[in-house]
């Protein structure tokens, strides 16, 4: 069962990797967070974030989190990246 589960997730990732990865990241308001830079999986749980880079710093996102529009992603209100 879990070999289904992880597989699933793969392709989840796979996917997001053509669609997320070199975006610009913002927040509902308009705040640039920084660029979508690489996934980081967790196959234990069946996660997947996105790791976003600004200027040196590192943050993950999950993607339940993250609207993906044709220019950008926008994290929804009430959250920021740790």
């Amino acid at each position: 069962m879990y070999i289904w589960q992880n597989l699933r997730t793969l392709i989840n990732a796979m996917g997001l990797m053509q669609v997320v990865l070199g975006k610009k990241v913002t927040t509902s308001d308009g705040v640039t967070l920084g660029l979508a830079a690489d996934l980081k999986l967790d196959l234990e749980q069946n996660k997947i974030w996105v790791m976003v880079e600004n200027q040196g710093t590192w943050g993950t996102i999950p993607t339940e989190q993250i609207a993906i529009l044709p220019d950008k992603a926008i994290l929804f209100e009430g959250w920021l990246p740790g």
